[in-house]
């Protein structure tokens, strides 16, 4: 039953993704032509604090390649990821879980604002009531994420950015390791600031 809301919900975020990017696609053409150099970029995201809830990521966007995110240009991400979530996330039985960690990785721009990320979060994953044996955990938890959607360009400084994907455990380091979900389906929406 988990899978399948998480599923839906990262279909949803991915179809409204595309129903944004067909219609910035129709618009007509502004006066300027010429779009703004890429810069460094922060970026919030907006869906996760209120659903599923107890979940927020913060990043840093650097450019190294090209000059242009309408275009092919790339960007390194490094950033903050914490995950408090209990509804839909977890089963109810899971105990508290919370996760404090860092996220790094790489966003390639394709065209018209497509793009698609790699990126591993890593940190300090804390469980106080585990299901397993009513003892709190402690451990070092990485889990690689793959991405893909469109960002929407509101104004020189300011974007939406639109995504689906998943996130693959890679590693646990306390004795449960191995009853972690091996993945975990994701969809998100991003405000940004260019600057």
């Amino acid at each position: 039953m988990l899978l399948r809301q998480s599923l839906v919900l990262c279909l949803a975020a991915t179809g409204f993704a595309v129903c944004v990017a067909g219609s910035a696609l129709a618009e007509p053409p502004t006066a300027r032509q010429t779009p703004p150099a890429a810069g460094p970029a922060f970026e919030a995201n907006l869906l996760w604090p209120v659903f599923p809830g107890g979940m927020s990521e913060l990043k840093l966007l650097l450019p190294v390649l090209g000059s242009d995110r309408q275009g092919f240009s790339g960007d390194l991400i490094a950033g903050i990821h914490t995950d408090f979530a209990w509804r839909l996330v977890r089963e109810a039985d899971a105990g508290n879980v919370a996760f404090v960690g860092l996220k790094l990785g790489y966003r390639q721009f394709f065209a018209a604002g497509w793009h698609a990320e790699l990126a591993l979060n890593a940190g300090h994953r804390h469980q106080r009531n585990n299901p397993y044996d009513g003892e709190t955990l402690h451990a070092f938890a990485g889990r690689l994420w793959g991405m893909a959607g469109y960002q929407w360009q509101a104004s020189d400084t300011f974007y939406l950015n639109l995504r689906g994907g998943g996130g693959l455990h890679l590693f646990r380091t306390d004795r449960y390791s191995s009853k972690e979900k091996t993945f975990a389906p994701a969809g998100d929406v991003n405000l940004g600031f260019s600057f």
